[in-house]
């Protein structure tokens, strides 16, 4: 029955693994070569409130609705200006061969006397949306520290399985060692000492999942705070720079070169 469960367990392990290697070709692009855990976690912070600092800093989420908090303000802005006066000044100079030169500076200001109500709705609604904005960066705030803190837990649950299993094995070893010492003297049984032994390899699989579970909830931790990044991570790879790719598309042609010369291909090809 044991043996039939093993070859049950193996057969399933086995199929987990395929699941997870398509898993990994999907994510990555190829297949995955000789895999290893990490030497150790990476960085974490110290403290719950340490980590909810670094997501209300980092975490984009919160930075998004912030931008759109920042961008009803300047809306609202935008409409209150359009209620006050607005002064022009201008200046010409003029030659005329007969008269002579000519000099004139006028001033001019404008400001709305009656619109319906046009303009009170429009600050109305401006004021409306900074509120609705304001409201939902706090309740993004709300959310992250949710988040957070639910890692957290996960992150702290899984070290003292990992604890737990450091001590499941070693009482686990000491055990089968005694076992398979009294069988050498006849006091045990083959079976009392196979027993033993699938309680150390339980052990050791268990300690496996507790250290899997482990690198999860870190990982997890970093994504809830918004620093689960190639340049926090310090990957060897190109960090992309968005303000410096805005910086190279700005003012550039709407078609790229690449663009413009398979164009010119297709034309000649006669694709259009």
């Amino acid at each position: 029955a044991r043996l039939a469960q093993a070859r049950s367990n193996l057969a399933a392990a086995r199929g987990q693994f395929e699941i997870s290697r398509a898993v990994y070709e999907a994510a990555i692009g190829h297949k995955p070569g000789t895999v290893s855990l990490p030497a150790s976690l990476p960085a974490l912070p110290k403290s719950l409130a340490d980590a909810k600092a670094r997501a209300r800093a980092h975490s984009p989420s919160i930075g998004a609705v912030q931008h759109n908090v920042r961008a009803n303000e300047l809306l609202l802005a935008a409409a209150e200006a359009g209620r006050k006066p607005q002064v022009a000044l201008g200046a010409q100079l003029a030659h005329n061969s007969s008269s002579g030169d000519s000099t004139s500076i006028g001033l001019q200001m404008t400001m709305p006397i009656y619109q319906g109500g046009q303009l009170s709705s429009a600050i109305r609604q401006a004021r409306a949306n900074v509120e609705g904005a304001r409201a939902q960066l706090l309740q993004a705030a709300v959310t992250s520290d949710q988040s957070v803190a639910n890692a957290w837990a996960n992150l702290r649950i899984a070290r003292a399985q990992v604890e737990a299993s450091d001590r499941q094995i070693e009482a686990a070893r000491l055990a089968f060692e005694g076992v398979r010492e009294e069988a050498a003297l006849g006091a045990r049984t083959t079976l009392d000492v196979l027993n033993a032994e699938q309680d150390l390899l339980d052990a050791r699989l268990a300690r496996i999942n507790a250290e899997s579970q482990a690198y999860q909830a870190a990982y997890a931790l970093l994504a809830a705070m918004g620093t689960l990044t190639a340049k926090d991570l310090g990957l060897p790879v190109e960090i992309y720079d968005p303000a410096s790719n805005y910086r190279a598309v700005t003012g550039t042609a709407v078609q790229s070169t690449r663009g413009a010369r398979l164009d010119r291909v297709m034309k000649r090809a006669g694709k259009y």
